[in-house]
């Protein structure tokens, strides 16, 4: 980990939109975190991404973070710095509306 290739974070990166999202950067080259709440669906994705030599050069990793939690993103951060100084791209994919977010909140 945290060679030279180019890294991107994907948040929701254990299921659906992030897990495609993520599977189609690893195919790009890029090394990947995928972020979510549930860590064994998050170490089943990377296995399999990671499985797929065919569809992916890149290396997948996970955090498990609930990313609406700002301590959880906080620690998730650090980890990821550890491992990777630059993060090329970040992925939004996950997350909910707080107090005074949403639509019709002004």
């Amino acid at each position: 980990m945290g060679g030279s290739s180019r890294v991107a974070v994907v948040s929701g990166g254990g299921t659906g939109i992030g897990r495609a999202t993520a599977a189609a950067l690893a195919g790009a080259g890029m090394d990947v975190v995928i972020l979510g709440r549930r860590a064994e669906v998050l170490r089943v994705a990377a296995e399999e991404l990671n499985g797929d030599r065919a569809a992916a050069s890149g290396e997948v990793s996970w955090v498990r973070a609930d990313v609406s939690d700002p301590v959880q993103v906080a620690e998730a951060a650090e980890v990821i710095r550890e491992r990777y100084p630059v993060v090329d791209v970040v992925v939004n994919n996950a997350g909910g509306f707080g107090s005074g977010g949403g639509r019709g909140s002004g």
